[in-house]
C-alpha cells in the first residue's frame, strides 16, 4: 500500500540506525497493524514502523522522537509529491 511505497522512498535510506534500538523498534512492530515482513533491519523498515505508530498514536521512546519528526516532515514532500 501507500505506506510501504513512502517508506521505501530514498530520503529515507539515511535515516540512522543507532546500537540497541533494533529491538526497540521489532517490539513496536509487532504491535502495529501491518505487520512487518522478515526482513533486515534497515532504515526503511524503521521509516515504516515509524509511521504506523504515528497514525495509530502510539507512544514511542523519546530517542526515536526525532526520527519520526524528520520521517514526517520528508512525508509531507513526498505526497504531495504523489498527488
Amino acid at each position: 500500500g501507500v505506506l510501504e511505497i513512502l517508506s521505501a522512498a530514498w530520503e529515507f535510506a539515511s535515516l540512522p540506525l543507532r546500537f540497541g534500538e533494533e529491538k526497540t523498534v521489532k517490539m513496536l512492530a509487532r504491535t502495529q497493524p501491518h505487520k512487518m515482513p522478515d526482513t533486515a533491519y534497515d532504515a526503511h523498515s524503521k521509516t515504516m514502523v515509524l509511521l504506523q505508530c504515528h497514525f495509530s498514536r502510539r507512544v514511542i521512546p523519546a530517542d526515536l522522537r526525532p526520527d519520526q519528526q524528520f520521517i514526517l516532515k520528508e512525508s509531507m514532500k513526498l505526497i504531495q509529491a504523489i498527488v
